[in-house]
């Protein structure tokens, strides 16, 4: 009696991480990691875990987006996390981001870790060489 039979299981772990230096200066979201995960069953749930430290070079405030996509950079926006500070010096924002996503295939599903500047007054965000990563873990249904 109580037994669990499985659902909630972790079934697979697809993990990406750099830490090559990437920049963006302009309004398009940057593509800084993609993976890519099949699920077992329709009905699973895929466990999104993302880490990234924005370095922003503010012109009048300091403003930082970083987002996870299924399909595209330009696909649905599964989950983000904003940044902004009110200064006008160079500083760091940490950006962690945990979601559960339901693709409801079981085809092979591709998400992309994006960051951006997020206002006119940031001249440019980057990763500065600093480490990022991307997990995706398949949970039983």
């Amino acid at each position: 009696s109580g037994t669990a039979t499985g659902f909630g299981k972790i079934l697979q772990k697809v993990h990406t991480q750099s830490t090559t230096s990437q920049t963006t200066s302009g309004a398009t979201k940057l593509d800084v990691l993609t993976l890519s995960i099949t699920p077992a069953s329709s009905s699973n749930q895929i466990l999104l875990l993302a880490q990234l430290s924005a370095y922003m070079v503010p012109s009048s405030n300091a403003t930082s987006g970083v987002y996870i996509y299924r399909g595209s950079s330009a696909g649905s926006n599964v989950s983000h996390s904003i940044s902004w500070i009110n200064a006008a010096y160079n500083l760091y924002a940490n950006h962690g981001l945990a979601i559960i996503d339901t693709p409801n295939t079981t085809s092979a599903t591709t998400y992309h870790l994006t960051l951006a500047r997020q206002s006119s007054g940031t001249s440019t965000v980057s990763t500065d060489g600093y480490h990022y990563s991307l997990i995706a873990l398949e949970l039983a249904a």
